[in-house]
């Protein structure tokens, strides 16, 4: 049986050195690294609304929510819908707090009937219906500038990846990547108002 002092994030697995305290079977660095990633998402929000700590809050679940879905994602190429939820309904409180409310649907249009067109055209081989929500809430957070440039960003990053991967020989033309830890990528970037300022400069 596990103790309290066994479960505190990234301390106990320095303290046990990455072993199990009773069993001395090896406890995998992800444990630690997810920790330290949520830890830093956290703080990250905070950071960015020093003086909003409620927005700031909720936009630290969504976070962790966006969080969940990369790893899970990169993983099993699977966005479950609970994570996708999570960002929802954090993405739809926080609008209480902008009052953004048009900018929030316009933008979670986008990124529906962007993703929806291609699962449409591709017959779902392009894209996931996971893919279709995960992009409307993140639209719905970020609003229409804002999701614009999440899904240039996540197509951009993910372009680089795959030449990358290609390049090293640990991936072919034929190997499927998960997206969602793109659009995660790509959304957390937007989120720090790229595209505002982008749009702001054409005068959008």
């Amino acid at each position: 049986m596990l103790h309290w002092y066994d479960l505190l994030p990234v301390v106990s697995y320095v303290f046990l050195r990455g072993k199990c305290r009773y069993c001395t079977m090896p406890i995998s660095p992800q444990y630690p690294l997810f920790e330290i990633a949520t830890a830093a998402a956290f703080l990250f929000a905070f950071a960015m609304h020093p003086a909003d700590l409620p927005y700031a809050l909720i936009e630290a679940f969504l976070l962790w929510g966006l969080l969940l879905m990369t790893v899970y994602d990169a993983r099993h190429q699977l966005i479950p819908d609970l994570f996708t939820l999570i960002i929802f309904v954090c993405a739809a409180l926080l609008l209480f707090f902008t009052h953004e409310l048009l900018s929030g649907a316009i933008g979670a249009v986008i990124a529906f009937v962007w993703f929806g067109a291609q699962w449409v055209i591709s017959r779902g081989r392009a894209v996931g219906s996971g893919d279709i929500l995960l992009g409307a809430s993140l639209g719905l957070w970020l609003g229409w500038q804002g999701s614009i440039t999440m899904l240039f960003l996540s197509y951009i990053i993910g372009a680089v990846f795959a030449m990358y991967l290609l390049v090293t020989d640990q991936a072919t033309r034929k190997t499927r990547i998960a997206f969602g830890p793109l659009l995660a990528l790509g959304s957390v970037i937007a989120s720090l108002g790229v595209g505002q300022w982008y749009f702001g400069v054409l005068g959008f």
